[in-house]
């Protein structure tokens, strides 16, 4: 549980979110919009099939490019490179120097970047966004491909991208290289918010994946009246997620960004359906 400086009389804002440390664009952002941040981390990753991420990853002789639909997806590469080969940025660099990384995000292009692979797709915003770039990019291809799309994901993505690719007759191979688990501490963070008054009428809650809000909404109704709250979604699918939960957000992002989601809640609270 962790807290940005602010003002004593400031409100409040929960962010179902571990904080990276000093200079976290989130808590710099919404403090900077006169925000009192509090974080409350919701999940943690577990890698997994390390060696068959490795081995794909390091092969692109199979593939027609690479989707990543966030930073873990990217860390797994990481992880999972580290742990077999050494000198291993440079081999990737070399295998996908000719095919396209598509991401969603900023973030997620950074993250890719840092790998040594270029990024396309920064601006999309959410899943949907992304498929319709990819699908562009190969209806305009001199020649269709037969090969796949290597698209390592968590093992419970949504199905948008998968769906919406093969579809449009995009051939992709989704890698599950990760587990989201929940933290065993959610709710007693929370009580100690409303303990600290951290959390009262009014505040803001942020919530930053679809998996936040099936493991910490639920928290949340437990300590406090959701219907006294507002809510925030970092993009539509997340806030897709919130509605199925019965709770619609007074704010959505446009994107994936500490600065959209400000302006999103210094939008005046109005209700996105």
């Amino acid at each position: 549980l962790a807290s940005g400086p602010m003002r004593m009389d400031s409100p409040t804002i929960v962010v179902f979110r571990a904080s990276k440390g000093p200079g976290d664009p989130y808590e710099k952002a919404l403090s900077g919009g006169g925000f009192k941040v509090h974080f409350v981390p919701v999940l943690h990753f577990q890698f997994t099939n390390t060696q068959e991420l490795a081995s794909a990853i390091l092969d692109s002789s199979g593939h027609a490019g690479l989707i990543f639909t966030s930073q873990t997806a990217v860390d797994s590469v990481t992880h999972a490179l580290s742990g077999v080969t050494t000198g291993w940025q440079d081999r990737l660099a070399e295998q996908w120097k000719d095919l396209p990384v598509f991401v969603v995000g900023k973030a997620t292009a950074q993250a890719v970047v840092r790998l040594g692979l270029k990024a396309t797709g920064a601006v999309s915003g959410d899943a949907q966004s992304l498929s319709d770039i990819i699908i562009q990019h190969f209806a305009s291809a001199p020649k269709p491909t037969p090969q796949p799309l290597l698209f390592p994901c968590g093992s419970a993505r949504r199905e948008t991208l998968p769906s919406n690719l093969w579809q449009a007759g995009v051939a992709l191979r989704c890698l599950a290289c990760y587990d989201t688990v929940a933290e065993p501490s959610i709710e007693d963070n929370l009580r100690r918010l409303v303990e600290q008054k951290a959390l009262a009428d009014s505040s803001w809650v942020v919530f930053f994946s679809p998996s936040g809000v099936q493991h910490a909404l639920g928290h949340l109704r437990s300590v406090w009246p959701v219907d006294k709250l507002q809510f925030a979604a970092i993009g539509p699918t997340t806030a897709e997620a919130l509605r199925e939960a019965g709770v619609v957000p007074s704010a959505v992002a446009s994107k994936p960004t500490a600065e959209a989601l400000l302006s999103a809640i210094a939008g005046g609270g109005s209700r996105t359906r």
